[in-house]
């Protein structure tokens, strides 16, 4: 069968311009894309700042409760070192004792337990980028999983 020209015309032009507008929707696609990324990316950093702050207050935390830990102790240490001193008879020894014991007693006191000071909401440090790298990561990871869910299903 011979087909003629004018037939197959309109067939022609329909594809052409839907290979024309294919590139269009591909760069279209692509725009909504990367606005879409960007919004979950902002989203992941604002979620790795709270997870931050909690993560350096909990590590001062830890290391307060380590210094109140060894500051009890050494109070301890410090009681057990007085009660050695009022067995002793006074003399230079006793005098260089009780010396020892009080600096002992302020360097506990004034420079080791965190109770000694103002209790406060830390200051929360700057991030190294290790620490945003990883956390922004982690979360980005998380909102797409959170986003995919939320997605109703076609």
């Amino acid at each position: 069968k011979r087909v003629r020209v004018e037939r197959l015309l309109p067939k022609v032009l329909w594809e052409l311009e839907r290979r024309a507008d294919q590139p269009d929707r591909r760069r279209k696609q692509e725009r909504l894309a990367a606005i879409e990324r960007e919004r979950l990316l902002t989203e992941a950093e604002r979620r790795a700042r709270i997870v931050h702050a909690e993560n350096v207050r909990a590590e001062l935390l830890r290391a307060q409760h380590s210094r109140w830990r060894e500051a009890l102790e050494l109070r301890e240490y410090v009681g057990a070192m007085a009660e050695v001193i009022e067995l002793r008879p006074d003399d230079a020894d006793r005098v260089a004792a009780v010396e020892w014991r009080d600096w002992c007693r302020e360097y506990v006191n004034a420079s080791l337990d965190p109770l000694a000071r103002r209790l406060e909401l830390p200051e929360i440090r700057e991030w190294t980028r290790e620490e945003r790298d990883t956390l922004v990561g982690s979360l980005f990871r998380q909102v797409q999983r959170e986003e995919a869910r939320a997605r109703p299903s076609t």
